[in-house]
């Protein structure tokens, strides 16, 4: 198998079938394995003492484990019934944390519909999966001259999709017909590895590896300016007033542009290569994140850090977006997880939010009541950060409130009260 448990192994059980193993180990931790691949699906977390006697249910659905701390915790092996909902993008577009063999060729990258009920990966080149979020369904496939996919991005009205890469040309789709209506380029040396609509939806912009950001007239499908920065450009993001673009990359630079000028207005020497760029809602800041495992805010106008650095992420920051409030950013790390921080403390919101074993790129939807990220494993996961569906939800499994006994035991520093109708 392709990966050791954590701790010593001191019980096995089978599904039904004979195509998932589940062990359990000393340290408490519960590892799910593929028997036909010898491949690693899933580790559960959550027995304070050594974990013993998994045993399945009939339909391979549910694990139950029990605990030397006097627990027992069933798992929900297929992964619908979470907050954190896995799909898989490659090599199958399915619901569910279940077996798969990736191509190595999926995208990290992706992104969301305005209205937060559709998204878009990309699980190779020249392909464009786009998914009914509700119910984690892959509705239809789109194709174009893309290359390996780079980046992602939904038009602000919804209506188109842009997708950009290695390929000569950045492709824009009709969102509704599913038909690729323009062909932006060509690209320069390197292709592309950003891309991103303009607040009224009128530009496309790329962030180019031969350092050039390119706006391209959406209408027309002509070139409106090449702004010219300093080596491989990584990401770019749009001011929401339109005024202005940012673009980042490996020199170690934020280069802000006016549009109407097209001339640079400011410069922003940071030091570290820098991976990921976005403007705050309001455009007053602007969030960047390096190859150090740093995540830094920036004020737009004045160019002057604000706030501490946001730090310990385990790995580079593949991404960073803010929340629509502004008050939070959510972070993606090459160590496969996903994190909440708030900006107004500087502190994570809670502990990192377990996505993969690889990089991966994620985002805020717009509605503000999920986040999404995607991982070149060709795995991706959808976790609610509204409160009303996590009280939705235990109240669902649990079918009841919890005692006083429970209420102190899990929340001892909040009065008691009935969440559940």
């Amino acid at each position: 198998m392709n990966r050791r448990a954590t701790g010593s192994v001191i019980g096995v059980g089978f599904s039904r079938d004979g195509q998932v193993l589940a062990t359990t180990s000393d340290d408490g931790s519960v590892d799910v394995w593929d028997v036909p691949s010898a491949s690693l699906r899933e580790t559960f977390v959550g027995h304070a003492g050594a974990a013993v006697a998994p045993i399945f249910s009939p339909d391979g659905a549910t694990l139950y484990t029990a605990s030397d701390d006097g627990t027992v915790i069933v798992w929900d092996v297929r992964g619908l019934r979470r907050l954190g909902r896995p799909f898989r993008f490659d090599p199958t577009a399915q619901p569910g944390a279940g077996p798969h063999r990736p191509t190595q060729s999926a995208a990290k990258a992706v992104a969301v519909s305005p209205d937060s009920k559709l998204f878009a990966t990309s699980p190779g080149p020249n392909r464009v999966t786009l998914w009914r979020a509700g119910d984690l369904t892959a509705l239809d496939e789109l194709r174009g001259p893309t290359g390996a996919i780079q980046s992602l991005a939904f038009s602000h009205d919804g209506r188109l999709i842009a997708a950009t890469g290695s390929g000569p040309d950045t492709v824009v789709w009709d969102a509704r017909t599913r038909k690729a209506v323009k062909l932006l380029g060509p690209a320069g040396l390197g292709g592309n590895f950003g891309v991103n609509f303009s607040p009224d939806d009128r530009l496309v912009g790329t962030a180019g590896g031969d350092g050039v950001v390119r706006l391209y007239d959406v209408r027309t499908g002509r070139l409106y300016a090449s702004l010219v920065a300093q080596g491989v450009e990584m990401d770019l993001d749009f001011s929401s007033d339109g005024v202005h673009v940012a673009a980042a990359g490996l020199a170690g630079q934020i280069s802000i542009w006016n549009i109407r000028s097209r001339q640079v207005e400011q410069t922003i020497s940071h030091g570290p290569l820098i991976l990921a760029i976005r403007y705050s809602p309001n455009a007053k800041q602007i969030a960047t994140g390096d190859l150090k495992g740093n995540v830094d805010i920036w004020d737009a106008a004045t160019g002057r850090q604000v706030g501490p650095t946001l730090g310990g992420q385990n790995g580079s920051v593949d991404s960073v977006t803010y929340s629509p409030t502004g008050d939070q950013v959510m972070t993606t790390s090459s160590d496969g997880k996903f994190r909440l921080w708030d900006l107004t403390s500087g502190k994570l919101i809670g502990p990192p939010l377990p996505g993969a074993d690889t990089d991966g790129w994620g985002t805020f939807s717009p509605n503000g009541k999920y986040v999404i990220a995607t991982f070149v494993s060709g795995t991706g996961v959808i976790w609610s950060v509204d409160p009303a569906t996590w009280r939705a939800q235990a109240c669902r499994i649990a079918n009841r409130n919890l005692t006083r006994a429970e209420w102190h035991s899990f929340l001892p520093d909040r009065g008691y009260r009935s969440v559940c109708p």
